[in-house]
């Protein structure tokens, strides 16, 4: 998509400012890039990044209706737009490569529900 717009856009420079590392993995990483349109108007060019994470998308259909839900959970941390903001299910990968382990550590820590992480 980049080559597609490349045209659109110039990227001038990328600095890293900051990388907070969980033990020898990197949990999140802030850039900032100076990037400037065709007509060389400044973008916005701060970007977080976060080490391997997982979320999951439940979606819950009423047996009776058919009627669909997303289920969310409540946030409430300094970086929630609203003092009580909803989200998906997430949390970071502990390193070992267990995607479907970590979604399940995850259901369970956030909704309490409990996965089986082998099915």
């Amino acid at each position: 998509k980049l080559e597609a717009n490349s045209d659109s856009f110039t990227l001038h420079k990328v600095s890293v400012q900051s990388v907070d590392m969980f033990g020898p993995r990197v949990g999140f990483v802030k850039l900032k890039s100076e990037v400037t349109d065709r007509d060389g108007d400044p973008l916005a060019g701060i970007c977080f990044l976060r080490g391997g994470t997982v979320a999951v998308l439940v979606i819950l259909r009423c047996a009776e209706t058919g009627e669909e839900h997303c289920l969310q959970v409540e946030i409430d941390n300094v970086c929630a737009v609203l003092p009580a903001g909803m989200a998906l299910p997430a949390g970071m990968l502990d390193g070992n490569g267990d995607f479907v382990g970590a979604m399940a550590r995850e259901m369970e820590e956030e909704t309490g529900i409990k996965c089986d992480s082998a099915n």
